[in-house]
């Protein structure tokens, strides 16, 4: 038996902390900010950030824009604007997809070229991150993606529509600020969808093909958080403490598959995203009841420990998954989340190009049990119908 653990992030939770953010890294001279559209500055975040720079004699550049399927492209012009103003560190403040485009930019600043460059895909040649990243503070404004506590980063080709990550130790944030403040300016939609991407995240570290003692545990802790404060701070949003614990159980999730990496679900979510536009936590929260059914036989008695934490579990394979099945599909139902990718009004879904896009996403091959190009054909099947099998 072999696990090992590579952690180099420090986390701090404190209400309020996005306030104190420069007592965190007081030799910072040139910081550049990247956030969403809009959210932080109307809540007085973004001045908050403006302040604490201005006293500490700090220079501040914010890059707002970042949209929810960032584009290669993006990132590229994102980076130039940071080449320009000369950063030494760089602030990700928002939901997954500006942390993951702070970390692409922190990457490329040292590395050169473009964000693209680092992809691997169809065989083309890869190049490697060699040279360690600017520092790079993140602070989630969702309890989800994880990407404040992973090696990763995603991002969607502009012409090709393909969505897919690069992963690097060097891309672990230096720091990770969770902020129960800041989470409680969240919408419940997004209370929702982002869950569901930690919850599913957390199931998928729990179960991988690669598990590991450290794996499996953080996987577990984080399903537990999960289970305990998702209705939660869906239905308390001033609860400050469960805000607190379902950031920390997100984080712990983004722990889990930053050793172990993502698998089945995440892999079919990602043409999802990139070829619809579908939210990232949306097409999770899509594809991981089919993704529950199709392992059920190979993953020991997890989903039984796993349902259990949801007030089910036990008996065979199969009714231990379709009891975290039923207890997912409860959750859907109370936050509103169609599991139904027919509903979403896309028309006709390319069946063969996005079971050909998930196929390329290395992650997949994480997953316990093999899959076929017919396999995920069959299962995009299920996430149009809205069904598990």
């Amino acid at each position: 038996m072999k696990s090992r653990i590579f952690y180099p992030t420090e986390v701090v939770i404190e209400a309020g902390g996005h306030r104190n953010l420069l007592s965190y890294a007081p030799n910072i001279k040139r910081l550049f900010a990247v956030t969403g559209h809009s959210a932080m500055e109307k809540a007085g975040v973004l001045d908050a950030v403006r302040a604490q720079c201005a006293t500490a004699g700090v220079e501040l550049c914010v890059h707002k824009g970042i949209s929810t399927n960032p584009l290669h492209t993006d990132v590229d012009a994102v980076v130039e604007a940071c080449r320009v103003f000369g950063a030494d560190t760089i602030l990700g403040i928002g939901g997954g997809s500006s942390i993951d485009v702070a970390k692409m930019v922190a990457m490329v600043m040292t590395n050169g070229g473009s964000c693209w460059d680092y992809i691997s895909i169809g065989g083309k040649s890869l190049r490697k991150i060699e040279t360690p990243t600017l520092p790079l503070i993140a602070v989630p404004t969702t309890s989800g993606t994880g990407s404040e506590s992973t090696p990763y980063a995603v991002v969607t080709h502009a012409e090709t529509k393909m969505k897919k990550g690069m992963g690097h130790s060097f891309l672990y944030p230096e720091m990770a600020l969770l902020d129960p403040e800041l989470l409680a300016l969240m919408p419940l939609e997004q209370v929702a969808v982002t869950g569901f991407d930690a919850f599913g995240q957390a199931l998928e570290g729990y179960t991988s093909g690669r598990s590991t003692l450290h794996s499996e545990f953080y996987g577990y802790s984080a399903l537990k958080l999960i289970a305990e404060n998702f209705e939660r701070v869906f239905d308390c949003p001033e609860d400050l403490e469960a805000k607190a614990k379902m950031a920390w159980g997100a984080t712990l999730a983004g722990v889990s598959i930053g050793l172990v990496d993502v698998n089945l679900a995440h892999a079919m979510s990602h043409p999802l995203s990139g070829r619809y536009n579908i939210q990232h936590g949306r097409a999770v929260a899509l594809c991981t009841a089919p993704a529950i059914w199709f392992n059920r036989a190979h993953v020991g008695d997890k989903y039984s420990q796993a349902a259990a934490l949801f007030g089910g579990g036990g008996g065979s394979n199969d009714e231990s998954a379709k009891s975290l099945i039923k207890a997912f599909y409860r959750l859907a139902e109370k936050f509103g989340v169609s599991l139904e990718l027919k509903s979403y009004g896309l028309g006709d879904v390319d069946m063969d190009a996005v079971t050909t896009d998930a196929l390329e996403i290395g992650a997949i091959n994480t997953n316990v049990r093999p899959v076929t190009f017919d396999d995920v054909r069959t299962l995009f099947s299920h996430v149009w119908e809205g069904r598990y099998a």
